[in-house]
């Protein structure tokens, strides 16, 4: 997987798959978005990083200054403590992230080199069509995630702005809500006189988060179905030699049947080696991300849990805030883990597909070659957690559990 070509050629290639796949197109897009594009000007790239740099700097700063006002100078008020909290570990979560990002991007120009030539190279129709059809399933996931993370982190910025507007005059006069803004942050100045211009900056920093959180995303999603698309199409190719008639064939035309099937099967098992490279690199980029997310999600689902059911009945537009935070951070952790688990998958399909294969009409050398590609997919191609946790559906479960039991604990210490 060395670096063949230079930038200027890979944005040309790049410019050509975005004429054949939309998901490329708006991939570079939103990379270019969060100055992560392998492809964009390094002039841009510098000015942008040192903006977003800055934003996430800042942002952190005015949190830990409100948090040390609320522990020092104010009355120690737990629910505001947890809010914090929450604030705090997902700005630091998500700038985390993005600096792993930028650390390894020369891993993520290695990774679009090798999808943007490979994709360009493909020449058989039923294996690109294979590769269209998973890589709009993984299109469709993206829009999923999207369609829930635009609304729901702008509903959280907004709401508690305008919901009072809406709900008051319907209220009784010792029930009415108070206009809030959705972050607690401290800047040393009027907040009511300047509440507006806080409110622009908070909105500005939900949607940078929201556009560090797509793009990474549709980055992972992306090369996960590449992997997937290039594995179905393994799979499918031993289910056609699978299919291939020879008992009824003369000697000579089963010789060279078997010929073809064992050049063939040489051909799937380089292929997938090549999956299983791409899959590791893929792999050792994520893990670190990875842990550093799943810890955060488990964390903030526990503060964002409890404080919904805590604050409910004295603060209902902080406990909505808190409920709409939860239900996010739980649709997120399952479209992370969803690609992952479609990969593994993929990945045990082939093994099934090589055992019901007709290898007992094969030579003996081309059963040996069916037993190396057997104990090579035995082992599927998977995300994981830092060295060892796979990222799939039980994982998620684990992290929900584990959430869902610290949300109880935390109910009951509050009610003591």
């Amino acid at each position: 997987m060395a670096i063949q070509t230079t930038q200027a050629e890979l944005a040309e290639l790049s410019r050509q798959l975005d004429f054949e796949e939309n998901q490329f197109y708006w991939l570079k897009k939103f990379l270019k978005f969060v100055f992560l594009c392998p492809v964009q000007p390094k002039a841009i790239q510098k000015s942008g990083r040192a903006m977003m740099h800055m934003s996430f700097i800042f942002s952190i700063i005015i949190t830990c200054t409100r948090a040390h006002k609320e522990l020092v100078v104010n009355e120690i008020y737990p629910p505001m403590l947890a809010e914090l909290a929450f604030q705090l570990i997902t700005l630091l979560g998500v700038y985390f992230v993005y600096l792993q990002a930028i650390g390894s991007e020369k891993v993520l120009y290695r990774m679009c080199e090798v999808v943007t030539i490979d994709w360009l190279s493909i020449k058989d129709p039923e294996e690109k069509n294979t590769m269209k059809v998973v890589c709009e399933q993984g299109s469709r996931l993206i829009l999923i995630h999207f369609g829930i993370l635009l609304p729901s982190l702008l509903g959280y910025a907004l709401a508690p702005v305008f919901l009072p507007n809406l709900l008051n005059p319907y209220l009784p006069e010792n029930m009415t809500l108070e206009k809030t803004l959705c972050a607690h942050v401290e800047l040393f100045i009027d907040q009511d006189k300047y509440f507006y211009h806080i409110l622009i900056f908070l909105i500005h920093m939900v949607i940078l988060i929201m556009l560090v959180i797509s793009a990474l995303d549709l980055a992972y999603t992306s090369c996960i179905t590449y992997i997937m698309g290039k594995i179905i199409w393994i799979g499918d190719v031993f289910q056609r030699l699978g299919e291939i008639k020879t008992s009824d064939k003369s000697p000579s035309a089963k010789r060279k049947i078997d010929l073809y099937v064992h050049q063939t099967i040489i051909g799937l098992i380089k292929r997938h080696q090549k999956c299983l490279e791409f899959s590791q690199t893929l792999n050792d980029a994520c893990s670190p991300k990875l842990i550093i997310v799943m810890v955060g999600f488990m964390i903030v689902l526990s503060l964002s849990g409890s404080m919904a059911v805590v604050e409910i009945s004295y603060d209902v537009g902080s406990a909505a805030k808190m409920a709409m935070a939860f239900g996010v951070i739980l649709v997120m952790v399952l479209v992370i883990c969803y690609p992952s688990q479609l990969l593994i998958d993929a990945s045990n399909d082939i093994y099934f597909k090589c055992y019901t294969s007709k290898w007992y009409e094969y030579p003996v050398r081309t059963r040996r070659l069916l037993i190396l590609m057997m104990t090579r997919a035995a082992e599927p191609c998977c995300m994981t957690i830092g060295p060892t946790v796979p990222l799939n559906f039980e994982t998620a479960g684990t992290i929900i559990n584990t959430a869902m039991s610290y949300v109880t604990t935390l109910v009951s210490l509050c009610a003591l």
